[in-house]
């Protein structure tokens, strides 16, 4: 009898309602007549580090422009080639937290959540930008203009045209639709989205003189945005963790919360989300909104191509074993770039980049643990009591390592029966060496249960491919 795999769900309220994880893994539709309709991949692993840019310091942000990755590490501001030389181009005011960047075509526009700068690459110049503000929240860039937010504030300015060494005395306006103030100013589609603590006002270009953008007639949003890091965009399409903390996107003018109730649930327990971060990215056709909370060190992923295909909100984690501590916490990801053919990912940490790759099993030779903890299984009926006579998994096996660590890759199985709240002993199956293309992964006498969760872990640097899990209960009479 089949066992249903997990699909991304997470416990919720109740382990005795919903135990599932889905840890360092990825589910998969299969669209073709394959053998599973449903499968489960393991996540991309991390490379060699490309390059170090300020060592023992996060990488804050990455960003393409004209063909080089910039790239802010501490308080550093780095230029980095298609050969990975890395090239120091200026210091800002702050080494933590968030940084915008964006370009208005000339220039590479920067913001620290308290100055602004620039750097322009032709003249290798880098300053900061003079404004009529105490402190700049945010910066984007629309129709050749930067336009910054004031900190803490509910005013806008934009500078002359590409010249953000200029800002004009009368180049300002007030968000006042509301009295919150603004968290982060972005362009989309045209249009420039002022999200605010509450709700978002949308302006357009009327070319009109000073100040060019005005409030479009009827767009408003009743939602604000939880964070100046937790926004990011895919295809046109902007994706923010709101004031609810809801993971939301804006289709039109109108918005679609993603989270199930699980998320909320688990995003609910998080005392400290000012530092929130969002990136989005393509990795093997799946479009992945990563959501990272830096103080609770925590990584979720909602899956967009699986839920727009699947009908149902798909999340799963990311961790990586935190090597000081020996404890699995938050990926290593803080930013995301697509560069040079590479998907690039900026350490929160170690001032390094790496390359995120489905062909490496491993961060950067630190292992990765990649666990799921199937549905409930139980007579829904009846309660009866249940005997397992054998729990197997079908791997896609046959891809053990020729030699050391994954030469004989393992899996572990332990057992909940009482709601995921305790576990039985491990017990390890062999997966299959190199070549074993036919061996499954049987557990044999897994005993009586009225209700039955098994949990997997694996941590051996090969690829990891959940086919289908199937048990072979029978039923007890009481």
């Amino acid at each position: 009898m089949q066992v249903p795999l997990p699909r991304g769900a997470f416990s919720g309220q109740s382990l005795n309602v919903n135990a599932n994880i889905c840890e360092n893994f990825f589910p998969e539709y299969d669209q073709e007549q394959g053998k599973s309709v449903i499968a489960l991949y393991g996540t991309p692993g991390l490379d060699t580090a490309l390059v170090t840019l300020l060592a023992d310091n996060p990488v804050r942000n990455v960003y393409e422009f004209g063909g080089v990755l910039y790239a802010i590490a501490g308080s550093k501001l780095y230029s980095v080639t298609t050969g990975w030389v890395a090239t120091e181009r200026g210091i800002i005011g702050t080494a933590s937290g968030w940084v915008d960047l964006d370009d208005d075509g000339v220039n590479l526009l920067i913001c620290d959540g308290s100055l602004s700068y620039y750097y322009e690459p032709s003249g290798d110049t880098f300053a900061a930008t003079p404004g009529l503000f105490t402190n700049d929240g945010s910066v984007t860039h629309q129709d050749g203009f930067a336009i910054y937010s004031e900190k803490d504030g509910q005013r806008m300015q934009i500078d002359n045209l590409l010249d953000p060494t200029t800002r004009d005395a009368g180049d300002i306006t007030t968000v006042r639709r509301t009295s919150d103030n603004i968290v982060r100013v972005f362009s989309s589609r045209g249009e420039l989205l002022v999200f605010k603590d509450k709700n978002i006002d949308i302006y357009y270009n009327t070319a009109a003189a000073n100040f060019p953008f005005e409030t479009s007639p009827g767009a408003f949003i009743d939602k604000g945005e939880l964070a100046r890091g937790a926004l990011t965009e895919w295809d046109g399409v902007p994706y923010w963790i709101d004031d609810n903390r809801e993971l939301t996107r804006m289709i039109g003018h109108e918005t679609q919360k993603l989270n199930t109730p699980q998320i909320d649930y688990q995003f609910s327990l998080f005392s400290t989300v000012s530092d929130a971060i969002l990136f989005s990215c393509e990795i093997q056709g799946h479009i992945w909104i990563v959501c990272i909370f830096p103080s609770e060190s925590k990584t979720f992923v909602y899956d967009v191509s699986m839920s727009d295909l699947s009908g149902m909100h798909t999340w799963f984690t990311m961790t990586s074993k935190d090597t000081t501590s020996g404890l699995d916490k938050r990926h290593r990801s803080n930013c995301y770039a697509f560069f040079n053919n590479t998907h690039v990912i900026g350490d929160y940490e170690t001032g390094k980049l790496f390359s995120w790759d489905k062909a490496i099993y491993s961060d950067a030779g630190t292992r990765i643990r990649r666990r799921l903890l199937f549905p409930t299984l139980h007579s829904k009926n009846q309660r009866e009591r249940v005997i397992d006579h054998v729990f197997e998994i079908e791997f896609e096996a046959g891809v053990g390592l020729t030699t050391g660590q994954g030469s004989d890759p393992m899996a572990m199985v332990d057992y909940s029966n009482d709601g995921g709240h305790i576990f039985s002993n491990e017990l390890w199956r062999s997966v299959g060496k190199k070549g074993d293309y036919k061996n499954l992964a049987r557990w044999r006498r897994q005993g009586k249960y009225r209700q039955r969760n098994y949990r997997l872990t694996v941590t051996d640097p090969v690829k990891w491919v959940v086919v289908a899990a199937n048990h072979d209960p029978e039923r007890l009479d009481e």
